[in-house]
């Protein structure tokens, strides 16, 4: 994935972002509210076409975009600005999880039981990799909530396809 920091503040920094709204190409923005959608979209237009607000004094975003809008950018490709969402994320789907935090599955299998807890069992690689650094707190606590996301997403579905029931 290619990461690019970019700022309205300075727009010799948005210049790579050309190859993604050329002609022939449709883009969507998608993000949390108050992330930038709308003031990078008047960037691409040339104008200001979406109205934008400060970000709130708590560092929250408003809710400025009511409407999905397909605009034509400067660069002659097509943007679409949507509306600010609560999360974003991935459907954490066990798969997800799998593919997603392969690093931290590979520790646990070689844990020295196979229903290790991760709390306070002999041989747990998890506890030896956080206390070694070799894997870190922030990353063990981003796959215990994907985890727990997938468990609830499972659980949901499940009500939804009970054997029987159409």
């Amino acid at each position: 994935v290619e990461v690019l920091a970019i700022s309205n503040k300075n727009p010799f920094t948005l210049e790579p972002l050309k190859k993604y709204f050329s002609p022939g190409l449709t883009s969507v923005l998608v993000g949390s509210s108050g992330v930038g959608k709308s003031t990078l979209t008047n960037f691409l237009l040339g104008f200001e076409a979406q109205k934008t607000q400060d970000v709130s004094s708590g560092s929250k975003g408003r809710h400025t975009t009511t409407a999905r809008n397909l605009k034509i950018t400067r660069w002659g490709g097509l943007v679409i600005d949507t509306p600010g969402m609560q999360e974003v994320s991935s459907d954490n789907s066990p798969e997800d999880v799998l593919k997603n935090f392969s690093d931290v599955e590979e520790i646990t299998l070689t844990c020295k039981f196979t229903n290790c807890q991760h709390k306070n069992e002999p041989g747990c690689a998890i506890r030896a990799a956080l206390q070694s650094k070799s894997l870190s707190a922030d990353r063990w606590e981003d796959y215990l909530e994907a985890v727990a996301k997938s468990a609830s997403r499972e659980k949901r579905t499940a009500k939804f396809t009970r054997p029987g029931r159409p």
